[in-house]
C-alpha cells in the first residue's frame, strides 16, 4: 500500500474528470470471486484497464492468481473484445518483463506518469481492443504483447495456488526478444512523488513519504536503480519543502524516498526545513562514505537510535569488485561517529555467495 509508484498513477488517473482508478488486492486468505475493487466492491472484470504495478518478482507469481479470480483470461492471446486489457509496470517490469509477457496485452518500461494522458486518449477513443493495442504500442515506453511466441499448455500439470488453474511452459527465444525503449522524466519537478493514501494499516504507517530523487550514479553492479531509473534526477528544494508542508498535515513524521539521499545539494536544508516545521526524518538509505557530523547531528535531532549501513562483503578486494568503492577502514570511522553521538545499534547488510567470494571475504 505505501509503495509510491502505484500511489503516484492512481493519483493521476483520478485526477482525469473521464476517468475513476479504484484499488484490488490479492486476498490470499480468503479468495473471493470474482474479485472486487476495494473503493466500490466492484467486479474487477468490469473494468476496461486492469493495471499491475509490480516491484519485486516475487510478485510474478501472483499474477495467474489474481487473474483467475477476476475471471479474466490468464493469457493476452485468450482475451476477447469484452475483455479488459491488461498492463503491467514498475520496477520489476522495467528490469525484464519477458517471463510475464504472455499474461499482459501490454507493458510499460520505465516512468509512466507522463503517459497516463495519452493511455486514458487510447482508453476513451472508442476503438477495436486491436486499434486501442495499436495505438498503445506508439506511446514511449509501451510495448503491446501482440503474439507470444513458444507457449505451450501442460496437461499433466496444474498450478499450485490455484487448482483449477492449468499450467504453461514458456520457454524464451533469444532472437526473438524484443529491443524495449524505457522512458524516463526530464523534469521531475512536474510530477511530485509523495504518499496519496494515508493509513495505518500498512508498513510505514506512521510515515509520509516523499521522494527527493530518481536514479543513482554510484554504479554498484548488483543494484538496479543506476541501470533502470538513469540518469540521476533531483527535486528542487522549493518542489520539496511544498510537498513536506501538506504531508505534516498528515503525519509528523516524514520519510525521504532516494537511492542516494545524500547526495542532493540540499539535504541538509530539507531536513532542517523539517525540524524547523515541528516534524522528524527518516532516511530510506545512507551510504556511509557520505555520512558526516552534520549529517549525523541531524540523524541524532530526529530521534534515531539505530542506523542501517551496508558493507554488501566482508573485504575490500570483494567490495570494489562490486563497484561499491568504500574501505573497511573508513566503515569502522564512520560507525565510531554513529555511537559517540548516541546511536549504539548499528545494522549491517551483506550479500552471501557473491562471484569469486572466499572464505576469507
Amino acid at each position: 500500500m505505501s509503495n509510491l509508484g502505484f500511489q503516484t498513477i492512481y493519483k493521476l488517473f483520478n485526477a482525469d474528470v473521464d476517468c475513476v482508478c479504484e484499488r484490488v488486492f490479492l486476498d490470499s486468505l480468503e479468495p473471493k470471486q470474482p474479485l472486487r475493487t476495494l473503493e466500490t466492491n466492484r467486479p474487477v472484470h468490469e473494468s476496461d484497464l486492469v493495471a499491475f504495478s509490480i516491484s519485486f518478482e516475487n510478485d510474478y507469481l501472483n499474477i495467474p492468481s489474481l487473474l483467475h479470480q477476476a475471471n479474466i483470461p490468464l493469457l493476452a492471446m485468450d482475451r476477447r473484445e469484452h475483455d479488459p486489457l491488461v498492463l503491467a509496470g514498475g520496477t520489476a517490469i522495467t528490469i525484464n518483463p519477458e517471463p510475464v509477457r504472455p499474461f499482459f496485452d501490454a507493458f510499460f518500461i520505465g516512468e509512466a506518469e507522463e503517459a497516463i494522458p495519452s493511455l486514458l486518449e487510447v482508453l476513451n477513443s472508442g476503438r477495436s481492443r486491436r486499434d486501442k493495442l495499436e495505438r498503445l504500442s506508439q506511446i514511449d515506453g509501451c510495448v503491446a504483447s501482440h503474439q507470444v511466441q513458444n507457449l505451450q499448455k501442460r496437461h499433466d500439470m496444474i498450478c499450485p495456488s490455484a487448482k483449477s488453474l492449468p499450467a504453461y511452459n514458456i520457454r524464451v527465444d533469444q532472437e526473438q526478444l524484443t529491443q524495449y525503449r524505457r522512458h524516463h522524466i526530464e523534469n521531475l519537478n512536474r510530477y511530485p512523488t509523495h504518499t496519496v493514501i494515508h493509513t495505518p494499516h500498512t508498513e510505514f504507517g506512521d510515515t509520509s513519504l516523499i521522494e527527493v530523487q530518481k536514479g543513482c550514479d554510484y554504479g554498484c553492479k548488483f543494484c538496479a536503480e543506476c541501470f533502470v531509473a538513469a540518469p540521476f534526477r533531483e527535486r528542487s528544494l522549493d518542489m520539496i519543502q511544498s510537498q513536506i508542508c501538506r504531508a505534516l498535515k498528515h503525519r509528523k513524521r516524514i520519510g525521504l524516498i532516494g537511492t542516494s539521499l545524500l547526495k542532493h545539494a540540499d539535504f541538509q536544508g530539507i531536513c532542517e526545513f523539517i525540524h524547523a516545521a515541528g516534524g522528524t526524518f527518516t532516511p530510506s538509505s545512507l551510504r556511509a562514505n557520505d555520512l558526516t557530523d552534520s549529517v549525523i547531528a541531524l540523524l541524532t535531532l530526529s530521534g534515531h537510535k539505530t542506523v542501517s549501513l551496508a558493507p554488501e562483503a566482508g573485504t575490500d578486494r570483494l567490495r570494489f569488485s562490486l563497484n561499491k568503492k568504500i574501505t573497511n577502514s573508513v566503515l569502522l570511522e564512520k560507525i565510531r561517529l554513529l555511537a559517540d553521538s548516541g546511536m549504539h545499534r548499528i545494522k549491517l547488510y551483506f550479500m552471501i555467495g557473491l562471484p569469486h567470494e572466499t572464505d576469507e571475504d
